[in-house]
């Protein structure tokens, strides 16, 4: 609607996000089904899916026994038969989903969320199984020491995972500091002064959006300028502090131009992409130039 209905940006949106290879972006086959693996082990952790790959063995091993007998044969005892008839119900939308917009799960690992429910049910479903096979042989106590011991590792397992999605931060920890201590600097009627603006465009079909974090640690408006003369001239002026300038997107020429004329602080992004211990994602070297205090320049 904030388009004036251009169903032609709809329609690429959707090609954008149902394409599942592109060379230009090393999205093969393979490639896909490797991103998945590693999505579906962040998702659902590795002891979840095991009960889940129990539970659909335990499924289809019951289904051949039937098959071959060719009959239903006795009834089981009760509380042995674990089974939802209902599952797959669960997982359809998932599988459709996954069908229709192949390019998204190739980007976006949120979008697992519509196997959630059939995730959980399985496993429920496999740690009973579990403990009714055991419960057969007339080990009780076993049995609920094992359920226990496999719900502390699924715990364990979750834990560690929603520990690795809070410690994600898309700047490094030092640039957040650094949007904090502008935050102070810059009165709140007064802008940054930067090369870029941290609006960010995922595809042309995709609206532009800001940063959270920015908006959250530096809370200041950014007004774009990379022209050096025009920066020149509006520190003359006093109209701003500082300048920031990202590179990437910003050329190394214009950042060896401005260490000339001005102070500055370097924060080195790319520090931060081989780091195990700091995860982040967008790794641009920064570079924040204080134009309160320009350099004397010598004299030609």
């Amino acid at each position: 609607a904030a388009d004036a209905w251009d169903y032609y940006r709809l329609i690429g949106l959707y090609e954008f996000r149902s394409t599942a290879t592109g060379a230009s972006l090393g999205r093969t086959p393979v490639a896909w089904f490797i991103r998945q693996w590693n999505f579906l082990q962040f998702n659902f952790t590795l002891p979840i899916l095991a009960l889940v790959l129990v539970y659909l063995g335990w499924e289809l091993t019951s289904k051949l026994v039937r098959l071959c007998r060719r009959s239903v044969g006795p009834a089981p005892q009760p509380g042995i038969l674990r089974a939802s008839p209902y599952v797959w119900v669960f997982v359809v939308p998932g599988l459709l989903t996954m069908a229709a917009f192949t390019g998204g799960f190739w980007n976006h690992q949120f979008l697992y969320i519509h196997f959630s429910v059939c995730v959980a049910i399985m496993s429920a479903l496999a740690i009973l199984r579990v403990r009714d096979a055991l419960m057969v042989r007339g080990h009780r106590l076993f049995a609920d020491l094992v359920v226990l011991g496999i719900l502390a590792l699924v715990v364990g397992f979750c834990a560690s995972g929603l520990n690795f999605y809070y410690a994600g931060r898309h700047y490094p920890p030092d640039v957040l500091k650094m949007f904090e201590r502008l935050k102070r600097q810059i009165p709140p009627d007064q802008a940054l002064l930067s090369y870029f603006g941290h609006a960010y465009q995922e595809s042309p079909y995709k609206p532009t959006f800001f940063r959270p974090e920015v908006a959250w640690y530096l809370d200041r408006r950014i007004v774009v300028e990379t022209s050096l003369a025009e920066v020149d001239r509006l520190a003359s002026e006093g109209k701003f502090s500082f300048y920031l300038v990202d590179v990437p997107p910003a050329p190394e020429s214009i950042v060896e131009e401005l260490k000339a004329r001005y102070p500055y602080e370097i924060f080195m992004g790319s520090a931060y992409e081989a780091d195990p211990n700091t995860i982040t994602y967008d790794h641009s070297d920064r570079f924040l130039f204080d134009l309160r205090h320009p350099l004397e320049r010598a004299s030609h």
